[in-house]
């Protein structure tokens, strides 16, 4: 059945970006001996498409897996602790009550700041990973430098339970918050109370489990790999005219972004010349629609959106789910035009499972995210529009 749909195929090369796919599902969890495989998997098709790579190192601190696993426990000791002192001070336990919700839906913007103020540091004992990167620069530099990223994460992660049941307790917290301040106010009974810390520390033991290395990771994010290595062969080929292609294979996005972080930090003398855009692929290349993630009228999104009509793909923008991030918003918690590219399917599900295996992986969902992706850096590269 591949072999038919491989014979038929043009730009983009999608059965060369399925075999990197394949090639690349393997569990390559953060420290791993499978991070290492794939990393010299990255770096052996780039040099083998003359492409130059090298690499810049990512510390691991850690903060990423601590602050997951602390903030669950941290709102079951509030919510405790206002139904301690509900009979003396109800407006206090109300408050009390509220912060692990305020925090629940504040925490990716309290880590985008928390990370963009303070680099990642190796700490004592601790060991790194990196991001890998590639370059095509145009023939003819245009007056203003310009540089579009194109970034995809090479880790992965696995969890005992299933995505849906932890996306499922992530938002059960906020809610169990606004229960127990409902309660405080109202008078509720000691019984309302007990359940009520009894489902927050329900949530918290299906959320504070530990990853481990157990998923292929063929949709998160294999498939985005492979999409990208298949448009560095074809721009090493066919240079742009005028921009500069970078390629960005960031480490450690499992820990809490931290290889877009020490990106941004490394880079940052660079990104304060000319205009640079940022385009992250993530969960691509399963069965159901495509999203792109970022603010929703902003530039590059909108570019997106044209691209989708006049290639004819089904494309619409949507907000990231308050228990996610991705790599693009850090880049745009820092100013520059960013978006992610995603899919929105039953597929998903399996995401950090041993479910994630490279059966799960659609040809046409590859090639559509190719399309879209040349489609935009062949209009910014033409001055269509502006980043």
């Amino acid at each position: 059945m591949l072999s038919s749909l491989f014979a038929s195929m043009e730009f983009p090369n999608c059965r060369r970006a399925l075999e990197y796919a394949v090639n690349l599902a393997f569990p390559r969890r953060v420290g791993s001996a499978g991070e290492e495989q794939a990393r010299r998997c990255l770096l052996h098709i780039l040099e083998r498409g003359s492409l130059s790579p090298w690499t810049e190192p990512v510390p691991l601190t850690g903060r990423g897996e601590l602050l997951s696993r602390l903030i669950p426990w941290a709102s079951v000791a509030l919510f405790s602790l206002s139904w301690a002192v509900r009979g003396l001070w109800p407006q206090g336990a109300l408050t009390i009550a509220l912060l692990p919700v305020l925090f629940s839906l504040l925490r990716r913007r309290v880590w985008l700041e928390f990370g963009l103020r303070f680099p990642p540091q190796l700490q004592p004992g601790a060991t790194g990973t990196s991001n890998i990167l590639a370059e095509v620069r145009g023939g003819e530099p245009g007056a203003e430098h310009q540089v579009v990223w194109l970034l995809a994460h090479h880790d992965t992660k696995s969890y005992p339970l299933p995505m849906s049941v932890r996306m499922l307790a992530a938002m059960a917290l906020p809610l169990i918050g606004l229960v127990v301040a409902a309660a405080a106010l109202a008078g509720w009974g000691t019984s309302s109370y007990a359940w009520c810390v009894a489902a927050a520390v329900v949530a918290a033991l299906l959320l504070s489990g530990g990853s481990g290395n157990a998923s292929p990771g063929a949709l998160d994010n294999a498939a985005a790999l492979g999409v990208l290595l298949d448009l560095a062969c074809h721009y090493r080929r066919n240079p742009p005219r005028t921009l500069v292609l970078r390629w960005v294979f960031t480490g450690a996005e499992e820990m809490g972004l931290l290889g877009a972080f020490a990106l941004r930090h490394a880079r940052g003398e660079e990104l304060r010349r000319g205009t640079h855009l940022f385009v992250n692929l993530d969960g691509v290349g399963s069965a159901g629609s495509l999203r792109v993630f970022g603010p929703r009228e902003g530039w590059l999104t909108r570019a997106f959106l044209e691209a989708s009509r006049k290639e004819r793909i089904p494309l619409c923008w949507s907000r990231l789910p308050p228990t996610m991030m991705m790599d693009h918003e850090v880049l745009a918690s820092a100013g520059f035009p960013s978006v992610s590219l995603g899919c929105v399917a039953r597929e998903l599900r399996h995401l950090h499972s041993r479910r994630d295996h490279p059966g799960l992986i659609q040809v046409e969902s590859l090639r559509e995210t190719a399309r879209l992706l040349r489609h935009v850096i062949d209009a910014v590269d033409a001055g269509e529009g502006k980043i």
